[in-house]
């Protein structure tokens, strides 16, 4: 297992954080994702390395950035 860390960026309520919880978590090997707050520190448990790119991307059209 990999755990990797991110700082997203646009997040401002609670469905925010469940909206990029939801796209984060259908990444192809993703088993946990864990957004701290409107902050947007996010811990991504995976059986792989996730990349800041796979993330933007699993983000794309909801405004929401990954800090790389």
């Amino acid at each position: 297992m990999s755990t990797n860390k991110f700082k997203l960026n646009g997040l401002h309520c609670p469905s925010c954080i469940k909206v990029s919880k939801s796209r984060i978590g259908n990444i192809p090997g993703v088993k946990e994702v864990n957004i701290k707050d409107i902050g947007g520190e996010t811990e991504v448990v995976a059986d792989r390395e996730i990349s800041a790119d796979e993330i933007q991307e699993s983000l794309k059209d909801t405004g929401y950035t990954v800090e790389k």
